[in-house]
């Protein structure tokens, strides 16, 4: 069995003055690789449309993927996935307004790594979105397969740097509990 979890406060975006379609994505997908992306997923969609401020889950175990609304800012959320060699879960749930939402389906195609942390939200032709300005978001009790970050598990920390465009958004080290991290939107 593989799995991952991590809980989360969602930040607040910054729409103020936007002009765009801008977002991102918080919780725990598993990774992409040469044959699929996010096969499952367990997420929260932040996004400006134009001024206006989005909240939404997302989750997906391969073709039944779907959105729901129920995640304000501010709220504590739990998002997990396993699969088995017959079997795939991925699961939100916000511990702060009571909503749970889950998707089941068969396995991955392929095996790929477990990603925690902040996301790009793709357009409908798979570019990536800009991120929506968001502050901080610090990702505690973050596990793969049932252990904390710090404890054998191979770390890739991964920054988004486009300062032609304005913007850093920067990963944090794990911090000395093993398990949590901060990811930061730096305005350039």
């Amino acid at each position: 069995m593989t799995s991952a979890s991590t809980t989360f406060v969602v930040p607040t975006v910054n729409c103020a003055g936007n002009i765009r379609h801008l977002g991102e994505n918080f919780g725990t997908e598993e990774g992409a690789n040469a044959a699929f992306i996010g096969y499952i997923q367990a997420l929260v969609t932040t996004e400006c449309i134009q001024t206006t401020p989005s909240y939404h889950f997302r989750v997906a175990v391969g073709t039944t993927a779907f959105r729901e609304i129920g995640v304000s800012p501010g709220d504590t959320v739990v998002a997990s996935w396993f699969y088995t060699s017959s079997l795939s879960e991925a699961i939100v749930h916000d511990l702060t307004s009571g909503f749970t939402w889950d998707a089941v389906g068969g396995a991955p195609p392929l095996s790929a790594p477990a990603d925690i942390g902040e996301f790009d939200l793709e357009t409908a032709s798979n570019s990536a979105r800009a991120p929506a300005p968001f502050g901080t978001a610090t990702f505690t009790q973050s596990q793969v397969n049932g252990d904390y970050l710090g404890f054998g598990n191979t770390i890739f920390a991964w920054n988004l740097q486009l300062g032609t465009h304005g913007f850093n958004i920067t990963t944090g080290p794990i911090a000395s509990d093993h398990e949590s991290f901060t990811v930061t939107f730096d305005k350039v």
